[in-house]
């Protein structure tokens, strides 16, 4: 393959500049949330940010991701086969860990697991739903009023 930068792959790009690929995947997820109405903050940490949002029931929700790539960064989307076989590109899925906390208890106890999922929607569905199936607590993110 050239050096020319027109000829990188979305691949290559990634292995080069991991940090920029991940500060534009966490304003990717960001973004998602936006478009639900969900306010969220993000940590500071430079190669693994944290996503964090609200709930209803005074609990809260820690979004990390799992894979790590290029110089130890963190990657919000991993490659994925794809299933079509008219499609060569592979898929991109999201591979996270989610911390749900309970606020109203002072040790701040949580419930952890690991999810895939393609965007910021389906994150926070799946999530929500393996919380209930846990805990039989059915939470809902806090939306910012319009």
């Amino acid at each position: 393959m050239s050096n020319n930068p027109k000829n990188k792959t979305e691949i290559d790009l990634r292995r080069m500049l991991p940090d920029v690929a991940l500060r534009m995947e966490t304003r990717l997820l960001i973004d998602g949330a936006l478009n639900l109405g969900i306010k969220v903050r993000t940590s500071n940490s430079h190669k693994t940010p944290i996503i964090r949002l609200p709930l209803t029931l005074r609990h809260s929700m820690a979004i990390s991701p799992v894979d790590r790539g290029a110089q130890g960064f963190a990657e919000w989307f991993t490659f994925m086969p794809n299933t079509s076989p008219q499609n060569n590109f592979p898929e991109l899925i999201s591979r996270v860990h989610i911390q749900i906390y309970d606020e109203l208890i002072e040790e701040h106890l949580s419930e952890s697991f690991t999810i895939q999922a393609p965007n910021f929607e389906m994150i926070l569905r799946t999530s929500l739903s393996i919380y209930y199936s846990i805990t039989g607590k059915k939470l809902a993110p806090i939306v910012k009023k319009a």
